[in-house]
Formats: structure tokens, C-alpha cells, sequence
């Protein structure tokens, strides 16, 4: 809101204080800017822990933590939350008087920092906190129980979102308030106290109604942003009466109908805001505008044509009301103005004359009512009486144009300015050179330290038309000599390499291992090479001296050649090889990274033996030629010891690991099948590491005994007659008297005691009869025995 009539209220001031949450869980959120003061918590004795929740126990360690990082007490609480609204860090100024304004001792604790805002999860993870069963990383960021008034909150590493509890305690227990404000808010890179949970309140800009048809106003009062916590905020009404704010009414609503003049103020405390939020308005019904004479506005001495900012004289027309309060407009003719058409200046801010002129100013009520003093005017005042405007070059016309060698003074270059000329400016030098202007007379001047090509500009300052010179300074960048690179290592006898860069078409000046100097021209992309034939000890190049265009420049810059003997090419032995295998290509390269040729070319396995191949480098690589020899081992014969009879069903299944020679290899099948009987091969393949023949192992599996009864009573044991892997073609049961009572061709297990036609037969012993497929036919005896 905008205030009408503000100087009414100059002599009055407003000092709001606020008293802090006594709990964790209801801690009040801070904000940058809204540092208090604040009423403390002063209920219980003075000292100790009255009121408060006992010591807090520190992390250890000493510095901004103040008493080795804990409180000895924590008497008359108060508790906060700031959320960072800026990453950095932040420093805030703790402070506590009594009501005398006398400063009071205070101390503080501060935790975080936290992911988020709910406090609930915040107080039950605070370490070192009276009752906590938090176990995590210590939190407790600073802390102090100095006696002191005055103390100073550090958060080293503040991020953005991240959420910090601050308690603050009062041991004398003396009421009074505090502040609590950043100190390092306007730091370079300092972080910042996020303001999205303070609500501030709006009840929009003053209304001042000149229509007497208008006699009331509903007043509506938004909040600046959401809060934070859902809630039913009550809205207090206040009306000044000259010296204070008085009650007028509450409403549960946003919005009061008025019929009064005067200042109107709204008060508002809602959950989920940090603070008590408030507004005022003024309101005025049959008010006019009254408007003040204005100025006229001078265009400079000797300018003819020139654009003014009409809107200058808004703030002297309007006083004491602020321009904002109206809709004002300018005009060119005053019939317009009176009538109020839309014949006004469309651009008030730049409004460009070539002579005097008159300007009528219309003052409108916001609400576009008819009414209007639109009687003033002022004049836009034409001064024009141009003077003669002098820039002559008094040096020699050469020094406008000069061409320097970079960190080489340039010659002085002078002007002469007078006439309607008040001053001249100089603008496009080269780093380094200045120009000194004073008394009529510019100098240019100095040692440039940036190459390049320079148009300068010297201009006349006053003039109603300036005069404008220009010249030339080329700054030519003195040569270099970026690298030296070479050819090293060479072998004896060679020749050493040399590669010089720089710049384009410059003279280099060089010298071999110190001798005589000598000179080369670089090519126009700016390399050449240096040749030293039939070296035989180590070759340096050094150059001393680069020039080009009359420009040098002192280097030192060098590169050697080592000159070395060749050396010996080796390899990594080859393993063996078996005969018949598939050989391995020779190494391209020995372990020196040497390149060259075999002979033979091929390793040959078809036959045993040691056989040594040599290697010839190819040339140019200081190398001298080696060997490898590759051992082809015979083939070993595989043999195993005969596996022993396996009964049917065994779980005696196991191949050897390895042969009787200790060859290791794989078995196909992998493992002994005992659920048929006869005679089984199995074929073992040696592993490729082995150099050995493959091998086969007959194992046999053999029908080792017959079941002597079976318990059909369904606990999972012997409930059937199991001959499951014998080949049965035929089997059949006999009581005692030798009565056939149960037949099954191709029998496997189906007989649990019962009879062919599916009777349970009594316990008992019975006589069998079994046909095999692959052997003669067996007779015997097995019992029945159903008792659990």
C-alpha cells in the first residue's frame, strides 16, 4: 500500500513484540529480515534448569560451539525454525535485554541440518537433548553458555531447503526481549534465511474517491503467499485516530465493509506464518485532487532540440500525496486537457521539443471518476544558442598514425580542444595508453601491453554538435617461440631432428650444444626443422633470439636428442605345446614394443621337440635381433584303475578327478547313472592345458538285493515293493497255501499288500515269482507288517 498524507504520521511509531513457542514441536519459523524483538520466556526461578528440559550434552570438541559444545542448563525455552533459502554461510546476531533495555545474559542451542519442516520428526532427532533416543550423526551444529548478552549463531555450509531448530533460553529469568538478525546477509556469497513462511498481508494501494456518490468500500486483505499450515485465521479491524490504532471489530473472514474516512489498519495471525501480519490503507471519500504549481523544465544552454522526462514534476504537483494514488496525464492543448480526451502525450518519459512549449497536466482519482484539477501547467524551456566548437591535432599529423612494437613507448599524440567545447573524451586505446585531458590540451600517451590494431576516437564534450578525430595505433605482438620438439631417442649414427614453432616467418637465432649460433627462418605457418647428421652423443638445440618486423623477443627454449646403442629384443617364453595342436601366432612386438619379422614365420607342432625362431627388427628402431624357443611335447598316454561293480541304485556315482598320470580333464556322462543295470562306458576328454590322449572307463551296475517286506502303512517307508530299474517283465505274489493273489506285467513298484482285484491281504509272509528282460527268473519270500 501507498499512504496519502504521510507527513501526518511522521511523529508516530509502531513497536510490536511477540513471545516464542515454549515447546519443540510448536517451534515459530524465521525469516531474514523479521529479526524482532521478540518477548522471551521469563516463568520460573532465576538459574537452573526451571522451565527449561535439563542439559544438553555436546559432541566433543571446542571453537564456535562455545562450552566444549553443550549447555550446562536450558531455564525458560524458546524455540524456532529457519528453512535456507540460500546456499552459503550465514551468521545470526542473538541478543536479549531486560526491560530497562539492558542486556541480559542468553544462550543457544542450534541442530540441523533437516530435510524437511515437520517438527515432530525434527525434536526426536536433536543429539545430546534431555530424554532423546536419537543415535545418529551428531546434529547440534553451535552452542554456547557464555554469560554474555550478545551472541553470534554460525551455520557453516547452509543449503537451499534445508531446515535448522534453534532453542535460545533465558537463565536470569528477567523479562524482557530479544532479536535475533543475520549479520552477514550483504557478505559476498553469503547464504540466506528463506522468507516462504512469513505471510505478510495486503490490503492493496490508498483509495481516494472524489465522486460524492461514493460513500462506502469493501476492504479485502490477501495474504502475500500461502502459509504453510492450514488454519482459520481471525482478522482484527483497527481505525487511527490520530494517536493510535483503535479496535473497530474481528471478522473470521478476509473482507470489512467501511463508510469512514481515515486509516484503516488489519491485523492477522494464522498458523503456518512466522510472524503477526498487518496492513493499512487510506481511505478518503469526496477528496478531490488538489495539484501545486510546478516548475518548468530547463533543456541545457545551447542544445535546440531536446527530450524531457515530463513525469519529473509528478511528485511536486501531487505533495503531500504520492503520484500513484491518480492517473495523470499530459497535454498539448488545454481545451483537451479540460475535456480529458485521449489527445494526451502517449510517451510522457521521452518527449522531444525544438522550442519552448507549454504542457497542461490532468490529475484523475483512480477509479476514473469525473473529477480533475487539471489547471496547472508548466513550461518546457528551449535554450538554444549554439557556440562554435574547436578539436584540432597539434602533434605531427605521423604520430595519428604509428605503428609500436608491443611494451614500446608510443609518441605522444596531442590535441587541443576549445570554443563551446567543455571537455574532450578519448575512447579505443590499447591497454597501457592513456590520455591525459585537462586545460584544453589531450595527451596520449604510454607503453601498450595489448597487440593489435587500434582506432581511436577523440570526441568534444559540450558542443550542440560535438566534434569527433580518430587516429590509428598498431601494437605488433612481439614473436615467439612456442616449442622445440625432436626426434629422441635415435640410435647411433642417425640423425637428430629438430622442430621449431613459432611465429609465422620469423628469424630464430640457435645454437647446438652450446657451440657457435646460427639462424633459421620460420615458414609462413611457422615451423622449421633443424638437422644434426651422424650423431653419436646426445644433441641439444637451445634457442636465444626470435625477431620479426623489427620486433624481438629473449627465449629460452630447447629440446635433446638422446643418442642410445640398440638393444637386444626380448620376449615373454612361450608355454609348451602339445604335438597336433593348433600353434599360436608369434608376438608382433618384443617387450621393448619393437616391431619386426620371424624365421620361420609360423611355429610347427607336428613334430616333438625344442626349436628356436629369430626375430629381425625392422629398421629405424635402435633394436638388435632375438630369439624365443618353443618346446612341442608329445602326446601322454590316459589310463585310470577299473571302477569296481556298483549295486542298482546305488549312490556310489563318483568319477575319478584325474587319471593315474594325474591328467585332469571332463567326463561325458558327467556322472555314474546306477538306475539301470548292465554295462556303462564313459569317454573322458583331457583338458587343453593337458597333453594327453583321451581315455574310456566301463563301469557296471548290478541287481544287489531283493526287499524282505514292506510296511504299507503310509509313512513314507517301505510301503511298496520297489523293484523300480530291474527290468521286471512279469511279477507275481502267493499265500502260504499257493494261491496266486496279485500278477503285474512290466512291474516297477505298484504292489503295496492288496490283492489283484484291490483288497488290502492280511499281514503275513507271501511267496514272489519275478521274470527278468535281461536275466533268469528269482523266487523268495517277503512279508507284510502294517503296524506303525
Amino acid at each position: 500500500m501507498k499512504l496519502f498524507f504521510r507527513i501526518l504520521f511522521l511523529c508516530l511509531s509502531f513497536n510490536f513484540t511477540y513471545s516464542q513457542s515454549t515447546t519443540c514441536e510448536t517451534a515459530s519459523a524465521m525469516c531474514s529480515g523479521q529479526g524482532g524483538p521478540y518477548n522471551n520466556t521469563n516463568t520460573g526461578t532465576a538459574g537452573g534448569n526451571q522451565a527449561g528440559y535439563g542439559p544438553i550434552t555436546g559432541c566433543g570438541g571446542s571453537g564456535s560451539l562455545g562450552n566444549n559444545g553443550s549447555l550446562g542448563s536450558t531455564p525458560r525455552p524458546a524455540w524456532f525454525y529457519y528453512t535456507i533459502g540460500r546456499t552459503g554461510p550465514i551468521n545470526l546476531n542473538l541478543q536479549q535485554f531486560n526491560a530497562s533495555n539492558n542486556g541480559i545474559d542468553v544462550d543457544f542451542a542450534l541442530w540441523g541440518p533437516f530435510p524437511n519442516n515437520n517438527l515432530g520428526n525434527i525434536c526426536n532427532s536433536l543429539s545430546g537433548f534431555p530424554g532423546s533416543t536419537y543415535t545418529g550423526p551428531c546434529n547440534l551444529v553451535d552452542a554456547s553458555y557464555s554469560p554474555t548478552f550478545n551472541e553470534t549463531i554460525h551455520i557453516p555450509n547452509a543449503q537451499v531447503g534445508q531446515i535448522y531448530l534453534l532453542l535460545v533460553t533465558n537463565f536470569s529469568g528477567q523479562p524482557g526481549t530479544y532479536t535475533i538478525n543475520q549479520s552477514n546477509a550483504t557478505a559476498p556469497g553469503a547464504g540466506q534465511i528463506s522468507c516462504d513462511v512469513v505471510c505478510g498481508i495486503d490490503l492493496g494501494p490508498d483509495r481516494l474517491f472524489c465522486d460524492s456518490s461514493v460513500t462506502s468500500l469493501n476492504l479485502v486483505a490477501n495474504f502475500n503467499q500461502a502459509p504453510t499450515t492450514v488454519g482459520s485465521p481471525v482478522y482484527s479491524w483497527y481505525l487511527f485516530n490520530g494517536t493510535t490504532y483503535v479496535l473497530q471489530t474481528t471478522t473470521t473472514v478476509n473482507n470489512l465493509t467501511v463508510t469512514q474516512d481515515g486509516l484503516w489498519k488489519v491485523s492477522v495471525l494464522r498458523p503456518g506464518c512466522s510472524d503477526l501480519a498487518e496492513d493499512d490503507i487510506e481511505i478518503r471519500f469526496d477528496a478531490p485532487p488538489v495539484l501545486n504549481n510546478a516548475t518548468n523544465l530547463d533543456a541545457p544552454v545551447g542544445v535546440c532540440s531536446h527530450t524531457f522526462n515530463l513525469t519529473q514534476n509528478q511528485a511536486a504537483l501531487t505533495a503531500p500525496a504520492l503520484p500513484s494514488n491518480y492517473t495523470i496525464r499530459y497535454y498539448l492543448n488545454e481545451d483537451d486537457c479540460l475535456a480529458g480526451n485521449n489527445n494526451f502525450i502517449t510517451n510522457p518519459t521521452s518527449f522531444t521539443v525544438t522550442t519552448t512549449t507549454t504542457i497542461y497536466v490532468r490529475v484523475e482519482n483512480l477509479d476514473n471518476a469525473i473529477c480533475s484539477d487539471s489547471s496547472k501547467f508548466f513550461d518546457l524551456v528551449i535554450q538554444c544558442n549554439p557556440l562554435s566548437c574547436q578539436l584540432d591535432l597539434t602533434s605531427a599529423t605521423t604520430t595519428t598514425s604509428q605503428t609500436v612494437c608491443l611494451n614500446t613507448p608510443i609518441q605522444n599524440i596531442d590535441y587541443s580542444y576549445g570554443g563551446e567545447a567543455t571537455a574532450a573524451n578519448v575512447t579505443g586505446l590499447p591497454t597501457g595508453v592513456t590520455a591525459a585531458i585537462g586545460a584544453g590540451i589531450i595527451t596520449i600517451s604510454g607503453t601498450p601491453s595489448q597487440a593489435g590494431v587500434f582506432n581511436y576516437t577523440v570526441a568534444s564534450i559540450g558542443c550542440t554538435t560535438n566534434l569527433t578525430l580518430q587516429g590509428t595505433i598498431t601494437v605488433t605482438d612481439l614473436p615467439n617461440v612456442t616449442s622445440v620438439t625432436s626426434n629422441s631417442p635415435i640410435c647411433t649414427g642417425s640423425n637428430a631432428v629438430f622442430t621449431i614453432t613459432g611465429t609465422p616467418n620469423a628469424t630464430v637465432t640457435y645454437s647446438i650444444n652450446g657451440g657457435a649460433s646460427s639462424t633459421v627462418i620460420l615458414s609462413s605457418t611457422g615451423t622449421q626443422t633443424v638437422t644434426s647428421s651422424n650423431a653419436t652423443t646426445n644433441q641439444q638445440l637451445t634457442v636465444t633470439l626470435v625477431s620479426v618486423n623489427g620486433c624481438s623477443r629473449v627465449v629460452s627454449v630447447a629440446s635433446t636428442v638422446t643418442v642410445t646403442q640398440p638393444i637386444v629384443s626380448t620376449f615373454n617364453q612361450i608355454p609348451n605345446l602339445c604335438i597336433g595342436a593348433n600353434p599360436p601366432a608369434l608376438p608382433n612386438t618384443s617387450t621393448q614394443n619393437y616391431t619386426g619379422s620371424w624365421s620361420p614365420a609360423t611355429i610347427n607342432t607336428s613334430v616333438a621337440g625344442t626349436f628356436t625362431y629369430t626375430f629381425t627388427p625392422t629398421n629405424g628402431q635402435c633394436a638388435a635381433p632375438g630369439v624365443v624357443q618353443v618346446t612341442i611335447d608329445p602326446l601322454e598316454i590316459t589310463t585310470f584303475n577299473p571302477m569296481p561293480e556298483l549295486c542298482l541304485n546305488s549312490s556310489n556315482n563318483v568319477l575319478p578327478t584325474q587319471s593315474i598320470q594325474g591328467i585332469v580333464g571332463t567326463w561325458n556322462p558327467s556322472i555314474i547313472n546306477t538306475s539301470q543295470l548292465g554295462t556303462f562306458t564313459y569317454t573322458f576328454t583331457p583338458a587343453a592345458t593337458e597333453c594327453a590322449e583321451p581315455a574310456t572307463l566301463e563301469v557296471i551296475v548290478k541287481a544287489c538285493a531283493i526287499q524282505k517286506g514292506i510296511s504299507p502303512n503310509g509313512d513314507g517307508l517301505n510301503d511298496n515293493f520297489d523293484l523300480a530299474g530291474y527290468n521286471v517283465s512279469k511279477m507275481e505274489i502267493f499265500n502260504r497255501y499257493g494261491t496266486i493273489v496279485y500278477s503285474k506285467n512290466n512291474y516297477q513298484d505298484e504292489w503295496y499288500g492288496q490283492s489283484n482285484n484291490g483288497n488290502e491281504l492280511p499281514d503275513g509272509t507271501y511267496y514272489y515269482v519275478i521274470n527278468f528282460t535281461d536275466k533268469e527268473t528269482i523266487t523268495g519270500w517277503i512279508y507284510i507288517n502294517r503296524e506303525q
